[in-house]
């Protein structure tokens, strides 16, 4: 899950006042690359439906970094979208910073993943090895289809299995 169960620490992410009061021009801008990226990368999608197409692209922080330096040392402000990705889309032109921002947010979604991964792993590991668990109350937010196999300690599911 994104958000904890408990509601004083699921108010302490205010996603919705975030997106809304903290750069929501940059956001917007983002969500343009997302568009055009999901043209290029994902052909067989609708323009605005838009998924990342997480291998096909795989170097962010380089990425992230050759925007940056295209922006600051180039001047460049603007990235021009390929004729045929603009006439699908409405969008002409994206900003180079918008693209470091995107690579950006990747990288980090790519580090929380790794974090959360090696926590169920550590978890496992210490179930496995007749360790005792400390449970928290933060839900596992990967992305495991059973479960009820979930090695997190936080999930419903383990501490059910757990008998708990």
């Amino acid at each position: 899950m994104l958000f904890p169960e408990d509601d004083k620490a699921r108010k302490m992410v205010p996603l919705f006042a975030y997106l809304t009061r903290y750069f929501p021009k940059a956001h917007r801008e983002v969500t343009k690359v997302c568009v055009v990226n999901n043209v290029r990368y994902n052909p067989d999608r609708a323009p605005a439906d838009i998924n990342w197409a997480r291998g096909k692209s795989p170097d962010q922080l380089g990425s992230a970094l050759r925007h940056m330096m295209e922006r600051e040392v180039d001047g460049k402000v603007f990235e021009t979208v390929p004729p045929d990705v603009a006439k699908l889309t409405g969008i002409e032109r994206v900003y180079v910073l918008a693209e470091a921002m995107w690579r950006l947010g990747a990288a980090l979604e790519l580090e929380i993943e790794q974090q959360e991964a090696q926590k169920a792993q550590e978890a496992q590991e210490a179930v496995n090895a007749g360790t005792e668990v400390e449970l928290s109350d933060e839900r596992c937010t990967l992305n495991i289809p059973a479960r009820e196999h979930c090695p997190c300690p936080g999930c419903a599911a383990w501490r059910k299995r757990l008998g708990l």
